[in-house]
């Protein structure tokens, strides 16, 4: 049922898009102008000129006044769309919360390890399932939001140990991928 849904919904949304041309979205506001630099970069000898190196500083003041003017030319266009609320209305409905994926198998004695990630959780956990029962419960073995509420720990690598009873996992934080090894 979920995959007729979105099938349902990505033709809908299809539908939107290509009722949109790129003229009606120039014509119907004004996009903010990208100050170009005079950047240049030298990459096995070769100069490069690298004029919009400024949009890399993300936090930089002029990165943020232009990525918010971009912002706001993208939502006044799309406030103006009839079928908008709808769409997104759907999009509520039938997708937010209720896909969980898996990632990252890994076989280990009697066991398969994987990521589980569910919206809107901002960490995936790590689970296991008993070869024996693969229908039966799933177990929890590390959830980073129970471990870290803030959602800023992060699990970079796991490894269960060959017979299934143990897993070594790195840990970091701030998305500073300098991991604490765990057991």
């Amino acid at each position: 049922m979920a995959l007729i849904q979105l099938i349902q919904f990505s033709g809908i949304l299809l539908a939107l898009l290509l009722s949109v041309s790129a003229a009606d979205i120039k014509a119907s506001s004004a996009f903010p102008a990208a100050a170009k630099g005079a950047n240049q970069q030298t990459f096995f000898g070769e100069q490069l000129a690298d004029p919009y190196q400024w949009l890399e500083a993300a936090n930089s003041p002029e990165t943020r006044s232009w990525t918010e003017a971009e912002n706001r030319v993208s939502e006044e266009y799309f406030a103006r769309l009839a079928a908008r609320k709808g769409i997104l209305e759907q999009f509520r409905q039938t997708q937010i919360g209720k896909t969980v994926g898996y990632q990252g198998f890994i076989f280990a004695g009697k066991y398969v390890y994987a990521e589980r990630r569910e919206p809107p959780r901002a960490q995936p956990a790590i689970v296991r399932r008993s070869l024996d029962d693969l229908n039966g419960t799933e177990e929890t073995v590390f959830d980073p939001g129970k471990f870290d509420p803030s959602g800023h720990t992060a699990c970079d690598w796991y490894v269960p140990s060959p017979d299934g009873a143990l897993v070594a996992l790195s840990l970091s934080k701030n998305g500073s991928e300098d991991g604490e090894l765990r057991f």
